[in-house]
């Protein structure tokens, strides 16, 4: 299961640890210096902080590796962004309290890095999100599960009300869902962890920029949050997903975000300049 995308000096590391998607922030260097980060969350269109993702790559748990039960997983993800995944196993309840824990505690150091005031923690939200992730990874390794067994497990829908809290609690495990929806190309076209994925996809578009085959997604759940439309146009920016700029709303943000520097983001830039002149032709 080669990667090109991984040099040899990795490969040592890569066998025995999975290296998930890492989330960075960086700040766009400007004239005179390197705005502080309060400076660019105070203003995002002269200093536009952008965040992005680096890649995941999944491998089962082996003998040289300590397993790790779901709260380690968590903690590992968010901490060192190394995991081994585990085999499929019911979670008990104070396995998933202590996961809300875990949660918790990354929730309060990730909101520091939100550009105005990021919604409140839903807890309940934030473990749907995770233990779906969870299983989700593992299924993408264990690929001999049955098909029934993952709509057991990865069907079971979010019966919360998508506000913006909700939409912001899941996205702490659901901006992983672009490159683990890479790990599992290769699979059969009706794979069941594929058609997974890309429902939740559509359902969680604030988490899935960058993800293909996503279009005519619906920004209502969090266009009334100034934090996570920001988060949401960083992202669109940092990846380049220009199939979310079919929204006026969203255009009107990115050209905001850009402001007076296009050359933050000079291929948005650009497609933000084929859709006025397509606008103005027709």
């Amino acid at each position: 299961m080669g990667n090109p995308r991984f040099t040899a000096r990795k490969a040592e590391r890569r066998r025995q640890w999975i290296p998930p998607k890492i989330w960075r922030f960086f700040y766009a260097r400007m004239p005179g210096g390197t705005p502080s980060r309060a400076a660019a969350n105070a203003n995002l269109s002269r200093a536009h902080r952008i965040q992005y993702h680096t890649g995941i790559e999944l491998r089962q748990h082996q003998l040289s590796v300590t397993a790790m039960t779901y709260c380690q997983f968590l903690r590992h993800l968010f901490e060192n962004g190394r995991v081994s995944v585990p085999t499929v196993a019911p979670l008990l309840d104070e396995e998933l309290a202590d996961g809300d824990r875990v949660i918790a505690e990354y929730e309060r150091h990730d909101r520091s890095h939100v550009a105005g005031t990021a919604p409140e923690l839903d807890v309940e939200a934030a473990r749907w999100a995770a233990v779906r992730f969870f299983r989700a990874c593992q299924f993408a390794v264990y690929r001999d599960i049955d098909a029934e067994t993952i709509q057991q497990e990865l069907g079971r829908p979010y019966v919360g009300a998508t506000a913006p809290n909700a939409l912001y609690s899941v996205d702490l495990l659901f901006r992983f869902l672009p490159e683990l929806a890479k790990f599992g190309e290769p699979a059969a076209e009706r794979d069941p962890l594929l058609d997974t994925l890309n429902r939740w996809a559509h359902d969680w578009p604030l988490s899935s920029v960058g993800m293909k085959g996503v279009e005519d997604v619906s920004i209502e759940g969090f266009s009334t949050s100034p934090a996570l439309m920001q988060m949401y146009v960083d992202r669109i920016i940092a990846a380049e997903d220009h199939t979310r700029l079919s929204s006026p709303v969203v255009r009107d943000h990115v050209r905001a975000a850009l402001g007076r520097f296009p050359e933050l983001g000079p291929k948005t830039a650009a497609a933000l300049a084929a859709y006025e002149k397509r606008n103005t032709s027709a």
